[in-house]
């Protein structure tokens, strides 16, 4: 039996090894989902490329052939409409430049900002001015009650407001200086003085909305000085995110079709396709190795906080002495070797998934597994779509898979095929490092 004291040192060397953990795989987590971010902008970009590779002209000729080439024929609605847009910003900078604001722009803003500091002075006086009176709770309650919108009142209002009134008097005699014989002089100067500030500050908001709407319609015509360079970049990106929603959502095939003796498209495709399997498995990942793993640990240091609490609260009433050595011994068992492999391991094959980039060695199609290409052939079938391609096809390539006559068909002979199945069975044969061999992805995170 060991005492109390030994068991919540060992409890708190546990918790603080727990949280260590955490940290680590908290790191990782973010590390994973940075890597898979930077995947998914170099897929866009790729995808941008690949539109400016197959519409380099937005002339008829080109755009109509590439409409029958991806049997879409959505682009030159798209063209058209960016044409339309054209034309009418065109047509509405030639207006805004005719006008006097446009013009003489500086000018006329001066002339208002002379208006302005003229009338200035007044208004902030009379700010001031109303300024005083709101602040009387008496002031904010007649005015509530319209009594200086002259409103009809009924007996008992009457009666309150005379009752403000008197007080409202006093104080503006002893805070404002000013003095009135009756409630009726009272409400008249205030009246007064709340028209004729209206009538300032009316006219004072006028001038400011004129010198708005003079910049706002000289910044429109600076707009649409460039406004023909920008539809047109505007433009190309549309068609390249039209391009890009119709390829992704139509059959590999027409893939297959369109890199036909197209060597920059085929690069272009199974650059895509490699990026997008990559951020794929980084996501995946990250549910699978990590995620799953740190949700292990915070039940882990949960269960173990609650036992430590009662048993502290037990201890503190003279009732918990100790625990058997076993308790200790698997407190203090903390598989640091275990868990630093691990972590090792995370990283390792991370950085195999990011700093590849020899994309040809993979496919546009199904018929080659991008895990086997990418990590050279690591264990992976903690992965759903990596379980599935072994179950079905074996290793990493898929050779009676339909796809691989497509590939090897795309130049019309099998030279360029042969020689990335020749490259790709050569990376499956080199054997894995000892890391790599079956790890404990599927163990308990103890």
């Amino acid at each position: 039996m060991q005492s109390a004291k030994t068991y919540f040192e060992a409890a708190s060397r546990r918790r603080k090894f727990l949280n260590g953990q955490l940290e680590l795989l908290s790191a990782a987590d973010a590390a994973y989902q940075q890597d898979a971010d930077r995947a998914a902008v170099l897929s866009a970009r790729a995808w941008r490329e690949l539109g400016g590779y197959l519409l380099p002209e937005v002339d008829d000729g080109v755009i109509r052939g590439l409409e029958t080439t991806l049997r879409y024929p959505s682009l030159v609605p798209i063209r058209d409409d960016f044409r339309q847009r054209t034309a009418a910003a065109v047509a509405r900078r030639e207006e805004l430049a005719s006008l006097e604001e446009v013009v003489h722009t500086d000018i006329l803003v001066s002339k208002v900002d002379d208006e302005l500091r003229e009338i200035t002075p007044a208004a902030d006086g009379f700010r001031a001015d109303l300024a005083a009176w709101s602040e009387s709770r008496w002031y904010q309650e007649l005015e509530l009650r319209g009594y200086f919108g002259q409103h009809e009142a009924g007996l008992w209002a009457r009666f309150r407001n005379w009752r403000a009134v008197s007080f409202l008097m006093s104080e503006v005699a002893d805070k404002q200086g000013l003095e009135f014989a009756t409630g009726s002089e009272l409400q008249e100067h205030v009246m007064t003085l709340q028209s004729d500030s209206r009538a300032l500050f009316d006219h004072e908001e006028r001038l400011k909305k004129r010198r708005q709407a003079i910049t706002d319609l000289d910044a429109e015509h600076t707009k649409l000085t460039t406004a023909e360079s920008d539809l047109h970049r505007e433009m190309y990106v549309a068609l390249s995110e039209a391009i890009r929603d119709h390829l992704e959502s139509t059959p590999v095939e027409l893939r297959f079709d369109l890199a036909k003796g197209d060597p920059h498209l085929v690069t272009f495709f199974k650059k895509i396709s490699g990026l997008d399997a990559k951020k794929s498995y980084l996501e995946e990942l990250r549910v699978t190795r990590i995620q799953r793993h740190m949700s292990d640990l915070e039940q882990q240091r949960y269960k173990l906080d609650l036992k430590v609490s009662k048993r502290e609260h037990k201890s503190r009433r003279g009732r918990f002495f100790g625990v058997p050595q076993s308790e200790i011994d698997s407190l203090n068992n903390h598989k640091a070797d275990k868990w630093q492999r691990r972590h090792q391991k995370l990283e390792k094959i991370r950085n195999r998934l990011d700093r590849f980039d020899d994309y040809d060695k993979g496919t546009i199609g199904d018929q080659v597994l991008w895990w086997d290409v990418i990590t050279r052939n690591a264990p992976g079938d903690d992965l759903y779509s990596v379980r599935t391609f072994h179950e079905q096809h074996g290793g990493g390539l898929a050779a009676n898979h339909p796809h691989a006559e497509l590939e090897a068909a795309l130049f019309g002979d099998d030279s360029m095929s042969d020689a990335a199945a020749a490259a790709l069975a050569s990376d499956m044969a080199v054997m894995r490092d000892s890391d790599d061999v079956a790890d404990d992805w599927g163990l308990d995170a103890s």
